[in-house]
């Protein structure tokens, strides 16, 4: 019996599989700002992140909600 839990049960993973943490850098992609900007974010309390093993994380989610806290939408 392996001492890792089936991946279908990581804190990492979806159901699906697709990764629920996502790197600093791919992040701040789908926010079309630098790395340094979403570290900025992230130091001001502004976007929730995790750190493991030096390296930053945001969850899929807290980066959703994020997005849906700072839509603009433009007067018609």
């Amino acid at each position: 019996m392996s001492p890792f839990p089936a991946p279908h049960s990581s804190p990492f993973l979806s159901a699906k599989g697709v990764p629920q943490l996502l790197p600093l850098r791919q992040a701040a992609s789908l926010l079309s700002r630098s790395a340094r900007t979403v570290r900025r974010l992230i130091a001001a309390g502004d976007l929730p992140a995790v750190r493991i093993r030096g390296r930053l994380y945001v969850k899929r989610d807290e980066l959703r909600a994020f997005i849906e806290r700072h839509v603009e939408i433009p007067p018609s």
